[in-house]
């Protein structure tokens, strides 16, 4: 399971100061580019054994695409 809370500190305290417009980019930038992820940044991403080696280098690339452009 993975969380992207985009912000650092305690999670506790990652609702209240998430960027989430910095989300919205990161989450279209991803659509744009073929990786669907949950809607919000406060809703979880599960790994698992269908994922492939190649699922997983496909999404490292198109989030260091995403963030660069961004």
């Amino acid at each position: 399971m993975h969380l992207l809370p985009l912000s650092l500190g305690r999670l506790a305290d990652h609702a209240a100061r998430s960027d989430t417009a910095r989300f919205a980019r990161f989450f279209r930038g991803l659509l744009e580019e073929g990786i669907y992820l949950p809607p919000t940044q406060f809703e979880a991403m599960f790994v698992s054994p269908a994922h492939t080696e190649s699922d997983i280098e496909r999404l490292a690339r198109a989030a260091r695409k995403v963030l660069v452009d961004s």
